[in-house]
């Protein structure tokens, strides 16, 4: 049997996670192999590589989520429109770059306001920022415990689960409502 190369092994995964129906172990292949990269076919060092590069992507993907929580919750608003770090009297500038050199809101403009409001636990204030943020920040919140499964499972020897269907769609959903609640803000 041919040793399978990280690449085929991430394309094999990603559709096997776009066709799954529920967050469940999956490391069967389509052509009877096995998913796993610790599997027998497949040398001790590549599948201690494969371990160390999957447990440092799911690490920073979940201290990434964490800090954007974390800042949510220390960072604080002014006026509506400007936002602060604990300590610093200055706003931040301006970090849309659509709105500042075009003048003209981006679907995410708001989100760092909305994000900050959910954070201080003001969900109608996340809604006036951008209606989006009330879906999209679970999404984010709920990304540290789902890594930190993933890295113990990796540690463990087990293959990561597969990301349940209804999170892609839940996905889509928050794309679409932060288009359409951008388009509905450019024509009115």
């Amino acid at each position: 049997m041919e040793r399978a190369t990280n690449l085929e092994m991430a394309v094999e995964s990603a559709a096997m996670s776009a066709a799954a129906i529920g967050g469940t172990e999956s490391s069967a292949r389509t052509d009877g192999s096995s998913l796993d990269p610790c599997a027998e076919s497949i040398p001790a060092a590549d599948a201690a590589r494969w371990r160390r590069n999957t447990i440092r992507y799911h690490a920073a993907m979940g201290l990434l989520c964490l800090a954007v929580v974390g800042l949510s919750v220390v960072m604080s608003t002014t006026q509506r429109t400007r936002v602060h770090l604990p300590g610093i009297d200055a706003p931040l500038p301006e970090l849309c770059f659509s709105k500042a050199m075009l003048d003209v809101a981006c679907p995410g403009c708001g989100m760092t306001r909305a994000f900050i409001a959910l954070g201080h636990g003001n969900p109608f204030d996340a809604w006036r920022y951008n209606p989006a943020a009330l879906l999209f920040f679970p999404m984010v919140a709920g990304q540290i415990p789902w890594r930190i499964i993933q890295i113990v499972r990796v540690r463990r020897g087990s293959s990561e689960l597969v990301a349940p269907a209804w999170f892609s769609a839940y996905a889509i959903v928050v794309l679409i409502l932060m288009l359409g609640q951008w388009i509905i803000g450019l024509v009115t």
